[in-house]
């Protein structure tokens, strides 16, 4: 089964770009020292946290059809110019390179933000800026969510269906 993240957690970069992956994320990753992270870089600030496995999975939901034999690649260069490889140390950390973390606007202190199948990187105070600014996204996605889960509670217990777990 794929980890699945949630949740926010707050801590410090050294001064090397090294910050320990918290250890609810460690866990459902099941990363050992040395494993392999996928960083992402986005344009609203965050990094992407991708588990290596998964990372694949990803890239080729991002970009159907694309390949390396195409005349056109802007969009691989556009995705694939942001992503790093990161180990896992003995000490649950990683390294996030100094261009990724001065392009996200982090110094001293992150907060990781679960997001399902992955997790995110934010400088905390570009997260909480970005909290504010979407606070109606936020809701209308909650609202969207709890809707789909009732009509789904619905369905299962729909008359004359049997009840599924």
């Amino acid at each position: 089964m794929k980890p699945f993240f949630y949740g926010k957690h707050y801590h410090s970069v050294d001064s090397k770009g090294r910050v320990a992956i918290p250890s609810s994320f460690r866990r459902k990753l099941g990363q050992e020292p040395g494993d392999t992270l996928i960083l992402h870089a986005r344009p609203d600030g965050a990094i992407r946290v991708h588990p290596a496995a998964d990372w694949m999975d990803f890239w080729e939901a991002a970009l159907p059809g694309i390949t390396r034999y195409q005349d056109d690649s802007d969009d691989a260069r556009r995705l694939l110019g942001e992503v790093e490889e990161v180990t896992v140390d003995r000490q649950g950390r990683v390294l996030i390179p100094r261009p990724m973390l001065e392009e996200a606007g982090i110094s001293d202190q992150v907060v990781f933000s679960g997001a399902g199948e992955y997790f995110e990187v934010w400088d905390v105070d570009r997260y909480k800026r970005n909290r504010v600014e979407n606070a109606d996204k936020r809701r209308d996605a909650l609202a969207v969510a709890e809707k789909r889960y009732r009509e789904m509670r619905e369905t299962r217990h729909a008359p004359g269906r049997p009840d599924v777990p």
